[in-house]
């Protein structure tokens, strides 16, 4: 009975570490998938809005588009929206836009995960625009995980760990586990839960 409850709660678990506690692929975020104008677009016509597509929803509420000349003036008219029936998609309106060259800054909150995303491109309008400039450029990457992000990562690796060593011991050497095995069994139990409490 004992291994049989190890073993289930060993799958459990790690179908918990594979959900949450395992590193993030970079497409689990709000990333930028197409726009419009393109970045590197070099228009002969102003467009009247920038709209762009990411890989998955974003929080409108929580998300900006802005658009600035070389000289940082912003030529945005109005507030971000989204595009009916494209809810992966946001825009925003521009003013009248002169010939030359234009950095589009975005930043987004996923809705499905959370996860803070950010970016930024050139297009140029009557001109070929050139790459974003570097004090933009240094201003839009995601910020850094915070210490308790980092923290319920750790405990949540040691719970595995515990937890797993004890579920190998009760399912393959000791049938007839000692005490002592069913503690570090609820402790790694333990670990795991507060862990994952502290990463979500």
């Amino acid at each position: 009975m004992r291994r049989h409850i190890a073993l289930g709660g060993t799958v459990l678990l790690l179908a918990l570490w594979a959900a949450v506690g395992l590193p993030l692929r970079a497409s689990a975020h709000a990333l930028l998938q197409a726009s419009d104008p393109a970045e590197g677009a070099a228009l002969d016509t102003p467009p009247a809005a920038v709209t762009i597509t990411f890989g998955e929803e974003p929080d409108p509420r929580l998300s900006t588009i802005t658009v600035v000349d070389t000289s940082g003036q912003s030529f945005t008219a109005g507030s971000i929206q989204t595009v009916p029936g494209a809810p992966d998609q946001l825009r925003v309106a521009l003013r009248h836009l002169p010939t030359g060259v234009y950095t589009v800054t975005w930043k987004t909150v996923s809705t499905v995960d959370g996860h803070f995303a950010a970016g930024a491109y050139t297009f140029g309008v009557g001109t070929v625009p050139g790459a974003v400039p570097a004090s933009v450029a240094a201003g839009v990457g995601s910020p850094p995980p915070s210490a308790l992000a980092v923290a319920g990562r750790w405990v949540l690796y040691a719970g595995l760990v515990v937890h797993l060593g004890a579920a190998v011991v009760v399912s393959v050497i000791v049938p007839e586990a000692p005490v002592a095995v069913l503690v570090l069994l609820a402790a790694g139990w333990a670990l795991s839960a507060a862990g994952t409490a502290l990463v979500a």
